[in-house]
């Protein structure tokens, strides 16, 4: 028996060559440059391991389709982006024309959270259980019904009756928006499975990354086009009605290409990963089409399978470390970005100068996300690239808290808050794919959908806990302070409909933010100096393929 000898140092580089011990046994190492055609498994449709031909269960390649399917997710995630954040930059707007205060606008973005995290469990639960396919088309469905009940609210009948009365509005927009949040998980939480089911190995951490960060663009494209759409004082009740029209539109059209998507799984797998959790599938008791009393039994069965998961998850120390740590900082993102007006507004920022923030930051994000991916791509370094995201978002952060204690009195201090928020981006979004990546690293062969899902989860419960934390700690401005007649812009279109205390809720977010910047360095160290990431789904890749390799070698 030839024994099969891995170099642990060498376990994130792609490629190998085989060598002969003085005992005979043989080596595999890893090379700098492909030995030949047969022996490279980057950038090739088809993988031959052997001079004769792998056999049709070893075999791996790539669909053209996965590029349609990644489109839909993009599309599908763009638009409910839009729906969960379009209100939050136009705060004042969105609360005079629903008449209500601004606890309530930010309960529209709060609602997502909540939401989300029943709607989390159900969703990671039915992509291992019934397919991407339908995961995909459940969610892009929900979010266009939702997204369709929200543009009801908003809308007027021929005579310029209102289709919903306006002691109502609210309630229509909120369970909307709640049908919308139910839609996230199916949508987002596909996307890990989604690149490791349809994607080879060297293309896997990239398309990951694209499906991720047209969440973010989502984002991006709410905070910044809705001021644009939005930004009259005496226009602003059809400016609304159109963002509705906007977003039901944009929530269509990933929810019709998704019905064209014909099947979850390629015939053949892209990579030894696919061809694993394949195997995984194949074995499971649950199977649909048996009678009802087998498959009531083979239901409770895969239940019992899936809470296992859960819990071992929660049991991991390496996954426990990335669920606090991530799930904090997306939570300190998800605040950020539903309470930025209010704590900009304090300073003298328009809702136009809010959306180009969120834009800088978006855009930044999104670029150091897709050069994050290539260089994941290449390197496998998942452990080393995170530490450093997470540190140089620390700083980055501290940068921003101190920029934004001056008042928006010079082109100086405008130019510098864009800054910390290029950099806020830069280094902090990628952590999203990153994360997603190194989850499934950490507890392989544990589902995909189930690991990240819960660490959108974690984000979503702290996020919920933050949101409702901030306006508490923070300070009151009171209406015959310098700041409240002379800076503020947070409520000089509102006077005219709230109630004398909720238009004197401009809240200065000082000392919040002061929180923050110690809890996001507190998170880097945290991360930087326990966690330790133990690569066991390329350890399974590699594995595999030196087995494939030794067994087709001719000595």
């Amino acid at each position: 028996m030839k024994s099969i000898h891995l170099d642990n140092d060498d376990i994130t580089s792609p490629l190998w060559k085989i060598s002969k011990g003085k005992n005979g046994d043989k080596y595999l190492t890893f090379s700098g440059q492909p030995r030949s055609q047969s022996t490279s498994y980057q950038n090739q449709d088809i993988i031959d391991y052997s001079t004769t031909g792998p056999q049709p269960e070893h075999q791996i390649k790539v669909y053209k389709i996965r590029w349609y399917i990644l489109i839909v997710i993009c599309l599908s995630n763009i638009a409910n982006a839009f729906n969960w954040i379009c209100y939050g930059s136009i705060a004042d707007f969105a609360g005079e024309f629903y008449s209500v205060n601004y606890d309530k606008v930010n309960f529209l973005s709060l609602l997502y959270l909540i939401v989300s995290i029943p709607s989390g469990f159900v969703s990671f639960w039915l992509i291992d259980t019934f397919g991407i396919r339908a995961s995909i088309n459940l969610g892009a469905w929900l979010n266009f019904v939702g997204s369709l009940i929200k543009m009801s609210s908003s809308l007027d009948l021929a005579d310029t009756t209102p289709l919903i009365p306006d002691s109502a509005k609210y309630s229509v927009v909120l369970i909307g928006q709640a049908i919308c949040a139910l839609a996230q998980p199916f949508i987002l939480f596909v996307s890990t499975k989604f690149a490791n089911t349809w994607f080879a190995d060297d293309q896997r951490s990239l398309a990951n990354t694209i499906a991720l960060a047209s969440n973010t663009l989502g984002v991006l494209i709410g905070a910044f086009v809705s001021p644009q759409i939005v930004d009259s004082e005496q226009s602003y009740l059809s400016e609304i009605s159109l963002l509705n029209i906007i977003s039901c539109l944009m929530s269509l059209i990933p929810a019709v290409m998704a019905g064209l998507i014909n099947q979850s799984n390629p015939k053949l797998p892209p990579s030894y990963s696919a061809i694993i959790n394949k195997q995984n599938v194949q074995n499971r008791n649950l199977v649909l089409n048996e009678s009802s009393e087998e498959t009531e039994q083979n239901f409770k069965t895969n239940l019992k399978i899936y809470f296992k998961q859960v819990l071992s998850l929660l049991t991991s120390k390496d996954f426990l470390i990335l669920f606090i740590s991530f799930g904090l900082s997306l939570g300190l993102f998800n605040t950020l970005t539903t309470l930025l007006e209010q704590v900009l507004c304090t300073r003298g920022y328009s809702d136009l100068d809010v959306g180009y923030f969120s834009g800088a930051m978006i855009v930044s994000g999104m670029i150091g996300s897709l050069i994050t991916g290539v260089i994941l791509d290449r390197t496998k370094r998942f452990e080393e690239i995170s530490k450093i995201c997470f540190c140089l978002s620390a700083l980055s952060n501290i940068f921003f808290v101190i920029i934004q204690l001056y008042n928006n009195d010079n082109s100086l201090v405008y130019y510098l808050l864009l800054l910390s928020f290029c950099l806020t981006g830069f280094f902090g979004l990628p952590l999203l794919p990153v994360c997603m990546d190194m989850a499934i690293e950490c507890v392989y062969p544990i589902p995909e959908a189930t690991s990240t899902g819960l660490l959108f989860i974690a984000g979503q419960i702290f996020g919920i806990v933050l949101i409702l934390f901030y306006p508490k700690m923070a300070n009151k401005v009171e209406p015959d302070s310098f700041i409240y007649d002379k800076i503020q812009t947070c409520v000089q279109l509102n006077r005219t409909y709230f109630s004398e205390e909720s238009v004197l809720n401009v809240l200065d977010f000082k000392y919040p933010l002061y929180g923050q910047c110690v809890l996001q360095c507190l998170i880097a160290i945290f991360f930087t100096i326990f966690f330790k990431c133990s690569y066991l789904r390329l350890r399974s890749e590699r594995e595999k393929l030196a087995e494939r390799i030794l067994s087709s070698a001719r000595i």
